[in-house]
C-alpha cells in the first residue's frame, strides 16, 4: 500500500476515503474484517474498516455542513485506544472521556 500524503489529512475525494480503508484494515483482525491474525497483544482495531470508514467521513461532512466542529468525545467501553487515537487524529477533541 502507498500512501501518498498523510492518512489522517482529509477524506475530500474517493482516493483519500479508499487509502484510510486500507490503512484501517492493517490495523484490524481478520474477525473484523482486516489483514491481522489475533496475537493476544491486544494492539489491533476491533471495528470493521469499512464501516469506521464511513462514520469518519459521514461526521466529516457533518462538521462541515453544520460549520460547527465536533468538540468532545465519549467512548464507553476502551480497549487498546485505537479508536480513539484514530477519530482524535481527525477531530482533535477539546475533551476526551473513556469509560470502561
Amino acid at each position: 500500500m502507498k500512501i501518498d500524503k498523510y492518512v489522517f489529512s482529509n477524506l475530500k475525494t474517493k482516493k483519500d476515503k479508499d487509502n484510510l480503508r486500507e490503512f484501517l484494515r492493517h490495523q484490524t483482525n481478520a474477525e473484523f474484517g482486516g489483514y491481522r491474525m489475533f496475537d493476544g497483544t491486544r494492539t489491533h482495531l476491533m471495528h470493521n474498516p469499512e464501516e469506521l470508514c464511513d462514520l469518519i467521513s459521514f461526521l466529516k461532512n457533518y462538521e462541515k455542513k453544520k460549520r460547527k466542529k465536533i468538540r468532545n468525545f465519549l467512548e464507553v467501553g476502551f480497549s487498546s485506544g485505537k479508536l480513539n487515537t484514530i477519530l482524535n487524529k481527525f477531530f482533535n477533541f477539546e475533551h476526551i472521556v473513556g469509560i470502561d
